[in-house]
């Protein structure tokens, strides 16, 4: 089974218990091992968005059997830059049109 470093939440979800695994230091990498058929990957859809539509990679469910949970933290008592507040702007927006 391909997988991300240790710590990365997409590793932590997986309810598998491989008889073989094989840890990767990026997406891409792990995309490629799939891909190449060397086991099956839990990953963002929206990293592996190019390889399901041009059918290199295959989803295996379409309703994830579990929750994942995203966080934004930031330093508190200061105030952030303009590009900083867009992005979180951005992400609250897709948050809730996907809620």
């Amino acid at each position: 089974m391909p997988a991300t470093e240790p710590g990365c939440a997409y590793r932590e979800l997986s309810a598998l218990e491989p008889v073989e695994f094989m840890e990767f230091g990026t997406i891409e990498a792990v995309k490629r091992a799939a891909a190449a058929g060397l086991g099956i990957a839990l990953l963002p859809e929206v990293t592996v968005a190019t390889e399901l539509a041009e059918s290199s990679l295959a989803r295996l469910f379409r309703e994830p059997p579990f929750t994942l949970r995203t966080q934004l933290a930031r330093r508190s008592g200061k105030r952030l830059p303009v590009h900083a507040r867009l992005f979180v702007e951005q992400a609250r927006r897709l948050v809730c049109e996907q809620a």
